[in-house]
């Protein structure tokens, strides 16, 4: 399956939910994740979309580092299945 595919199942789900599903784009830096996920209360995630086989790069893998290290969840995500598990994982930390 496409990256794009994934992506834009990522984002109708989300949306779906209420939340928003923003793609950020900074000229000129690379390795920033696809998307940011605000859920409701005040939940934000980064999101990366893969291909299945598709690898991360040495950039991305970076970013991501610091921002777990600043205390934001950086999920990267390769199939629509593991979309659905993200937006359940999401709606049961919202709800609670």
């Amino acid at each position: 399956m496409r990256e794009a595919a994934v992506e834009r199942y990522l984002v109708e789900q989300v949306e779906s939910r209420g939340a928003l599903c923003e793609k950020i784009k900074v000229p000129r830096y690379c390795g920033m994740p696809d998307r940011t996920v605000s859920w409701p209360g005040g939940i934000l995630h980064f999101v990366e979309t893969k291909t299945v086989g598709g690898r991360l790069s040495v950039r991305q893998k970076r970013d991501h580092a610091k921002r777990r290290a600043l205390g934001f969840e950086v999920w990267v995500i390769w199939t629509k299945k593991q979309v659905d598990d993200y937006e359940c994982y999401c709606r049961n930390l919202w709800r609670s």
